[in-house]
């Protein structure tokens, strides 16, 4: 087990490592290729693209395979430890306990083994993603740099308002799920009472009663999850604008707050006037005209 968990975050290092060389690698085709107008430069960073892409796929499929291996023993080994755990309980236990509760509690193991290997690892793969590329923004420009952090700062807090919310959603849904795995066991094991008593319909009725007020709960879940993802979604978006603009406003103006390219050219026709026509202001540069 160890040795896996040690393949799965070589395969993490690697991936970062290989998206840590793309910003570089397209920086350089602006740079030299197309400033230069060296194709062969350009092709040259674009087979390498290619080429870290390729590699950058295989370690994903190593990783998934890896993961797999991970999750399949991490869900037994909970299961079996639950299992073990309930045979354990005295006889009284299971005749206050619903069916349903005990039959959630295991469906919902895969919640765990999702959040212990899935969910988990991404975050961590994320965490390292975001203190590599800080660090390379940071080396590029310290404003964009603010800027980034400020947006994460702000999108970090817009996620965690809405945790107290979901966790008491959370207990709804499975307390409603808990009931439906009862009603449904009980429908499946009585059924012979059932149709001796003739309360289909009753019996019915209340798993359908069950499923409404599951819906209910998805429904506040669903308006829950579109105000988190807009407000995340409005943050991270804006945080892409503002360092485009600016961005693009220190590759257009100069710290005078004189556009680069008009620059440019009043200096070339000025140096241009001063070849053909020797005038007062141009006297400094080559000498006072006689």
């Amino acid at each position: 087990m160890g040795s896996i968990i040690l393949q799965l975050f070589l395969g993490m290092l690697v991936g970062t490592v290989l998206q840590l060389i793309f910003p570089f690698l397209t920086q350089s085709i602006v740079d030299y290729g197309i400033g230069n107008n060296n194709l062969n430069f350009i092709i040259v960073i674009l087979i390498a693209q290619l080429t870290l892409y390729i590699a950058q796929t295989a370690v994903e499929f190593i990783r998934s395979w890896i993961l797999l291996h991970i999750t399949t023993r991490i869900n037994i080994s909970i299961i079996s430890d639950f299992l073990f755990k309930l045979m354990k309980l005295p006889l009284g236990f299971f005749d206050t306990k619903m069916i349903g509760d005990i039959m959630q509690r295991i469906g919902d193991h895969s919640r765990i083994q999702n959040f212990l290997t899935t969910s988990t690892l991404n975050t961590l793969f994320s965490v390292v993603n975001f203190i590599v590329f800080t660090c390379i923004l940071g080396f590029y420009n310290l404003k964009l740099l603010l800027v980034f952090l400020i947006a994460s700062v702000l999108y970090i807090t817009w996620i965690l308002i809405f945790l107290k919310r979901r966790r008491e959603l959370d207990f709804k849904r499975f307390a409603q799920a808990s009931a439906e795995q009862s009603t449904l066991y009980q429908l499946i094991t009585g059924m012979q009472e059932i149709k001796l008593n003739n309360c289909e319909k009753q019996k019915r009725w209340e798993w359908e009663n069950i499923q409404a007020k599951l819906f209910k709960v998805s429904i506040k879940g669903l308006a829950l999850s579109q105000y988190q993802q807009t407000g995340a979604f409005f943050i991270n978006e804006t945080k892409n604008i503002l360092i485009s603009f600016i961005s693009a406003y220190y590759d257009t103006w100069d710290d005078d707050g004189r556009a680069i390219h008009h620059r440019a050219v009043e200096q070339s026709t000025q140096s241009d006037d001063c070849l053909y026509t020797i005038r007062p202001g141009c006297q400094d540069q080559f000498g006072a005209t006689r």
